[in-house]
C-alpha cells in the first residue's frame, strides 16, 4: 500500500517537473469531461474484480459486501469525483503523509486492514438475520421511513457546506452513533474492530520511545474510539 502511495507522489511530481502550470492547468481543463467518464467507466468495470474478490474470500456473505455495499460507494463516488476536484482542490491526505514523513525520515505504519482482512471479518460477523435486517434498515431509509446517515449530503447542500460539516467532530460522533444502531454488525467491522487496531498500533509505535511524537491519521470517525481504547 505505502508503495503505490509512494508511486503516486512520484508520478505527480514528475508530471508537474515536466510540464509548466500553464500547460497542467490547459491539460487538467480539456479533459475534464473525459476523466469523469474514464472515472465512471473504471468504477463499472471493477464490479466483475470485486465480485469475484468477494466471492472467492467471503462466499455469499462476501460478494453482497462487495457488490452491494462497497460497489456503489465508489460508483457514487466517481460521479461526484470530478465535482469536489473541481470545487476543493486539496492533497489526498495520505500521501501528504508519506511525503512529509519520508522527507523527515519517520516511520510509517499502515494499521488498516487490507481488502482480503475486510471482507474475510464482515463475512464472519454476517448472519442472515443480520442481512435481512439490514434490507429492511436500507429500504427504510429509501422511502424515508428510517433517518438516514447524518454523513450524507442533504438536499440543496453545496459541495463546500458538505465537506464543511463532514469536518466536524459532531457529525462524525452522529454518524457512528447512526452506524450502531442501523447495523451494529457492520459498525463492529467497519469501526469497533478498526479502532483497536488503529490503538495498538499507535501503542506499539510509542512503546520505549516517549521522546519521539507519535501521528496517527485516521478517519474522524474513529477519534472517539481509538481514544478510548489508548487510556
Amino acid at each position: 500500500r505505502l508503495e503505490r502511495i509512494r508511486s503516486n507522489i512520484r508520478e505527480k511530481k514528475n508530471k508537474f517537473d515536466n510540464d509548466s502550470k500553464i500547460n497542467v492547468a490547459k491539460l487538467e481543463s480539456e479533459s475534464n469531461e473525459r476523466l469523469q467518464s474514464s472515472t465512471v467507466i473504471g468504477a463499472i468495470r471493477s464490479y466483475p474484480a470485486l465480485a469475484t474478490a468477494g466471492w472467492s474470500k467471503g462466499g455469499i456473505s462476501g460478494f453482497l459486501f462487495s457488490t452491494a455495499i462497497l460497489w456503489p460507494s465508489l460508483l457514487k463516488k466517481s460521479f461526484t469525483g470530478n465535482e469536489e476536484e473541481e470545487t476543493l482542490p486539496r492533497r489526498n491526505e495520505f500521501e501528504a503523509a508519506v511525503d512529509i514523513a519520508d522527507r523527515i525520515g519517520a516511520n510509517i505504519i499502515a494499521a488498516d486492514l487490507e481488502f482480503d482482512e475486510l471482507v474475510q471479518s464482515f463475512a464472519e460477523c454476517m448472519s442472515a438475520l443480520a442481512w435481512i435486517r439490514l434490507g429492511y434498515t436500507i429500504f427504510g431509509q429509501s422511502i424515508g421511513l428510517l433517518p438516514i446517515d447524518p454523513l450524507r449530503r442533504q438536499k440543496g447542500e453545496s459541495l463546500v457546506e458538505w465537506e464543511r460539516r463532514r469536518r466536524k467532530v459532531n457529525t462524525a460522533r452522529a454518524t457512528r452513533l447512526h452506524g450502531e444502531n442501523a447495523s451494529p454488525e457492520i459498525s463492529r467491522v467497519l469501526v469497533d474492530e478498526r479502532d483497536l487496531r488503529f490503538a495498538e498500533a499507535c501503542l506499539k509505535a510509542m512503546d520505549g520511545k516517549s521522546e519521539r511524537r507519535t501521528v496517527c491519521i485516521v478517519g474522524l470517525v474513529h477519534v472517539d474510539g481509538i481514544l478510548r481504547k489508548i487510556k
